[in-house]
This record gives structure tokens, sequence and C-alpha cells, in this order.
């Protein structure tokens, strides 16, 4: 059983924001397999960043590392944006009530 199979039919688009990172060599998970979750979280319309790390194999966060480095910087730029929305909305949610 392949993860496309479980994971097809379990998006409804009430997801929140999705960062997929993904290493090219990865040999425990095929990119495909990211790649097709990407294609469905766009499908339903939910936000989300694909990242496809070059040469990086399947467990690559080491901060010490460049591809570790590289992925918490895709990690910190996409909290950091999300939060930042989350307060714009918390802020217009709050002036529209008053």
């Amino acid at each position: 059983l392949r993860i496309e199979t479980i994971i097809d039919d379990q998006i409804d688009g009430s997801e929140p924001p999705f960062l997929i990172l993904h290493g090219t060599i990865d040999t425990l998970v095929r990119v495909e397999s990211s790649e097709h979750f990407a294609t469905l979280l766009d499908a339903a319309d939910v936000e989300n960043t694909l990242v496809i790390l070059e040469e990086v194999g399947h467990f690559f966060i080491n901060p010490e590392s460049e591809a570790g480095a590289e992925a918490i910087t895709y990690v910190d730029e996409f909290l950091t944006d999300l939060f930042e929305a989350d307060e714009e909305t918390q802020e217009s949610d709050t002036t529209n009530a008053n």
C-alpha cells in the first residue's frame, strides 16, 4: 500500500498550510510522493509549498550541514509568513468587530 493511496481520500480542503521538504536522493520515501501530495493539496485549494532539496537524503535536519541549514531557512520563512498572516487576520477581525 503506497502512501498516495492513503492520502488521496483524506484531503478535504480544511487542512492548514503545508511546507513539504524532500530530498532528491531520499531512499525511504520517493520524491514523487511529496509531489503527489502537493498536487492533492493544490486541487483542494490548500496552501502549500514544496521544496525539493538537491542531493539530499531522508535525514537532513542537521543545522551544521548545508542541507540542514537550507531546510531550517525554509521552515523559518514558512513559519514567519504563517504567523504574520495569522496576526493580520486577528487584527482585521478585531477591527471589524468594533
